[in-house]
């Protein structure tokens, strides 16, 4: 069978409400030639029942696990199975317009360096409304180039995923240093990596989906927010760590904020250290940090009191650079990217 020229992988969990709008918005697509692999996380609800209207159309190959792995490890097996030269991975409960592929794909032949295409969503409900509530937090230039993608990532993850498009032969190249583990920011550092390839990230100001924004979004759910703030901290530490092995750039910017990244993580970490996931984060932060080499057993105090100055040190730099920005961002402030300056970029969400 001849390979497909874009990958649409979907990851599911109990999603049977809103699969058929995605599905249906997916074959109606003017850009014919892609495969659509679908995988149900062992969802309890009836969504292979609603899938099973898909089997005819051959482009189609749906996918069942016996349990529910989560996000991480079920993009890992989406990203394994991908055919096409591109991918891209809508959420269970989006929707693309019709010419999303045709859209993306144009973008990639007019930038040949191109490694990611991005662009805007539509809000909407649950009922399929459009939110007239919800804004952009910062709005990039067409074309970023150079450092400007892994600088501006830093900071903050601008990148809204279901709206991306992504080169298949880069992403196999960052995978060895991507972590499948985690439970909300997965993407984040799959864009670091990407970054750190100092190839161009392509942003497309017309929107071409519809994001769906409610109370069982993945952000919105009980008990996410000390995953949420422990991820957003430790996931770019995690993710300049394994850039600094994959190229030059990514070396050159881990040594200049490998240890300010550090310092903030266990500062985060201390706070959230009766959370029940912490300790297993300290160890992956301390391990990020001493790489290539592994840093042996370690302990949140014990780590806490061997950079307790640097903590101090970091954390005064962070907060004067907060007070001169505008956006209140999730990662390395300190970074000071214009991206996030401006009050004209919208406002935080």
């Amino acid at each position: 069978m001849a390979k497909p020229t874009v990958s649409i992988l979907i990851a599911s969990y109990n999603s049977a409400a809103y699969l058929p709008p995605l599905c249906d918005s997916i074959q109606k697509q003017t850009f014919r030639d892609f495969e659509a692999i679908v995988w149900d996380d062992g969802s309890t609800d009836n969504s292979q029942e609603v899938l099973q209207r898909y089997r005819d159309d051959d482009r189609f190959v749906l996918l069942q696990a016996s349990k529910n792995q989560g996000v991480g490890k079920t993009w890992a097996e989406l990203l394994r199975r991908m055919r096409g030269e591109f991918w891209c991975a809508p959420g269970s409960d989006d929707v693309l317009h019709p010419d999303f592929l045709d859209r993306r794909v144009a973008a990639f032949l007019s930038r040949p360096n191109a490694v990611l295409v991005h662009g805007p969503p539509v809000h909407i409900n649950a009922a399929g409304e459009i939110r007239t509530d919800i804004r952009l937090i910062a709005e990039p230039p067409p074309v970023q180039g150079n450092q400007e993608p892994l600088r501006s990532l830093l900071q903050h993850n601008f990148i809204n995923q279901p709206s991306t498009l992504i080169r298949s032969s880069s992403t196999i190249r960052v995978l060895p240093y991507w972590r499948d583990d985690w439970r909300y920011a997965q993407e984040w550092h799959l864009w670091l990596l990407l970054a750190a390839l100092d190839h161009e990230f392509v942003y497309d100001p017309i929107p071409a989906h519809r994001y769906r924004v409610h109370d069982r979004s993945l952000s919105n759910l009980a008990g996410h927010d000390a995953v949420r703030r422990t991820e957003v901290r430790l996931v770019p530490l995690v993710g300049l760590s394994g850039a600094a092995q994959l190229t030059p750039l990514g070396q050159q910017m881990w040594k200049r904020w490998r240890r300010a990244m550090y310092a903030l993580w266990l500062r985060r970490a201390f706070v959230l250290r009766n959370a029940p996931d912490t300790p297993r984060c300290v160890q992956i932060g301390a391990d990020a940090f001493a790489a290539p080499e592994p840093a042996g057993r370690v302990t949140l105090l014990g780590e806490c009191t061997r950079h307790a100055l640097s903590i101090l040190h970091y954390s005064l730099r962070e907060a004067a650079a907060r007070r001169s920005q505008t956006v209140l961002v999730s990662g390395l402030a300190q970074v000071n990217h214009e991206l996030f300056m401006s009050p004209a970029r919208g406002k935080n969400l």
